[in-house]
Formats: C-alpha cells, sequence, structure tokens
C-alpha cells in the first residue's frame, strides 16, 4: 500500500465573504424573532397626568363599542405592536393590543403630548365594524 501525503488547504479567500455575509444574516435573524413585543419601544403608561381622546377616537370608541375602562386595561395590560408603532416628524404613536374584560381583541393607537396621553385612535381586530367617522 502506498500513502500520499496531502497538504491541508486553508479556506480559500472566495468563501470568506460568503461566511461573514452568511453569518451577518443569522445574527439579523436571531436579533429580529427574539425577544418579546416590548423590546425596541417602550412608554410608562403611569408617567402621565391624564388621556385625552381625540374626536375620531371617541367616535370610533362609541361605534366599536368600546370604553375608556378598556383603553385603559389595553394600555395597562397589552403589549406594543411594534410593526404598527410609527415615528414621524410629530412624534411617535404607540400600538397597543390586547383582550378587553368583554373578550374584544383591541388596538388602541396613542400619542404621548406633554403630560398627557392622547387616543388617536381604537380598532377591534376581531370585528369589522362599520363606522362614519369621517
Amino acid at each position: 500500500m502506498f500513502y500520499t501525503k496531502r497538504k491541508l488547504q486553508p479556506v480559500k479567500n472566495k468563501w470568506k465573504p460568503l461566511i461573514v455575509i452568511a453569518f451577518l444574516i443569522i445574527a439579523f435573524l436571531v436579533k429580529k424573532f427574539s425577544g418579546s413585543a416590548n423590546d425596541e419601544v417602550a412608554l410608562d403608561i403611569g408617567s402621565f397626568k391624564n388621556i385625552q381622546y381625540s374626536a375620531h377616537a371617541k367616535c370610533r370608541m362609541d361605534c366599536r363599542k368600546i370604553d375608556g375602562t378598556e383603553i385603559k386595561e389595553i394600555l395597562e395590560k397589552g403589549k406594543i405592536n411594534n410593526s404598527k408603532t410609527r415615528k414621524s416628524s410629530k412624534g411617535i404613536s404607540y400600538a397597543f393590543e390586547g383582550w378587553s374584560h368583554d373578550k374584544q381583541h383591541v388596538r388602541v393607537v396613542c400619542s404621548p403630548h406633554g403630560t398627557s396621553l392622547v387616543i388617536v385612535t381604537v380598532i377591534d381586530l376581531g370585528n369589522n365594524w362599520t363606522c362614519d367617522c369621517g
């Protein structure tokens, strides 16, 4: 039997960029899909002196059968939906989602303004209510 000695070849340079790109993709996916919904943005509801309702929010609450106690429930016990939370030149609007005591799946969109928290709109995620809020 004849044995030949083979030299182990180092990883070729052409593979290094692919390895780096694969590592970056994996790191991005781990960051995106790990942790809770509240990791990216946070809002301390207790820091506001009062809650104000926009005219639009009042109309939506009326036609969607959602009252102020349900709004407070969602703000206190719900989770922030980062994919529906928006930043703009006017500031940030947070989208809270959760279940109310009467089993409605609700999204509350609110925006901090000084010491007040303004409720911008309210959505019943389980029902498509007909509203004429203009």
